[in-house]
């Protein structure tokens, strides 16, 4: 198993540029319509592979997160796949964006995410990071100063992601969500990776195709 050219500290520094910085009312909305979509087309199983709906799983992988928020990972790549680490489990999932604030797709429980898990030890924990009105300045003050800002970033990682009851509990104005690693493909990082990624590219053009076929009529 392998990651191509990429080694554990530029996976770390790829992790830096994609922060989000986002408003707890927007991060809210955004939330809401991504993990609490109702609309459900059930669990398929082909080739010994269940995929299931990305609204479905989201939530059951935000659940998780919650009862566990340190200790999680998200690695994408440019195609649309999300990679999923957990404490315990791990998961795949193929997303194809209908807008801003819609996505569609398929995703699948992956077997022995340690394996995967070991090429991004020492990078930060994946998750929500509340941050007070003096951080935000001392945060966004610095984005001009480089060095400085990857500092001040790296610090704000440090700290311990909270869950999503304790962001309502706590209702701070600015939450720090992230990091996300870049990765070129994640097909590479084996041959079960490259065949799990093909068989989620089909069945999430099948839903697609299903729930969306006026659009998809576009693309052909």
């Amino acid at each position: 198993m392998n990651i191509g050219n990429y080694n554990r500290l530029n996976i770390f520094r790829k992790a830096i540029p994609v922060l989000l910085l986002v408003l707890v009312k927007d991060h809210f909305n955004i939330m809401k319509t991504v993990f609490m979509e109702r609309t459900v087309f059930g669990i398929q199983r082909e080739n010994s592979v269940i995929t299931e709906p990305i609204e479905s799983l989201l939530r059951k992988i935000m659940n998780q997160y919650n009862s566990q928020p340190v200790g999680w990972t998200i690695m994408t790549d440019h195609k649309g796949n999300l990679l999923v680490l957990g404490p315990n489990d791990g998961y795949m999932l193929r997303i194809i964006p209908i807008n801003p604030q819609k996505h569609t797709g398929v995703g699948v429980k992956i077997d022995k995410p340690k394996e995967i898990q070991r090429f991004v030890n020492g990078a930060p924990s994946y998750g929500f990071r509340p941050l007070s009105t003096g951080q935000t300045r001392k945060l966004l003050n610095g984005f001009s100063g480089g060095q400085k800002q990857y500092r001040l970033i790296s610090e704000f990682l440090e700290r311990k992601p909270v869950s999503i009851p304790e962001l309502k509990k706590r209702k701070p104005k600015v939450v720090l969500s992230g990091p996300f690693i870049s990765h070129p493909d994640l097909s590479t990082i084996s041959e079960s990776q490259r065949l799990l990624e093909a068989k989620l590219k089909i069945e999430s053009e099948k839903l697609f195709r299903k729930r969306y076929p006026l659009r998809a009529s576009i693309y052909g």
